[in-house]
């Protein structure tokens, strides 16, 4: 028994050394999807303005 005993309390103190990782933080983890979403509803934006322009340029030269 004082075997089983010894390797416990081993386990316990060995536990208790370690520090387990903090999970991330919810609130950082959402303003960063928010910003992320934003940026690439801009360059969604910019993308389809520039297709746009660039089917425009190519029709009026094709006409020239």
């Amino acid at each position: 028994k004082k075997s089983k005993n010894k390797n416990n309390k081993t386990t316990k103190t060995t536990k208790a050394k370690i520090k387990l990782p903090q999970p991330p933080a919810r609130m950082d983890s959402l303003l960063i999807a928010g910003q992320m979403n934003t940026y690439c509803q801009n360059i969604k934006e910019s993308a389809a303005q520039n297709l746009g322009k660039l089917f425009m340029s190519q029709t009026s030269q094709e006409y020239n």
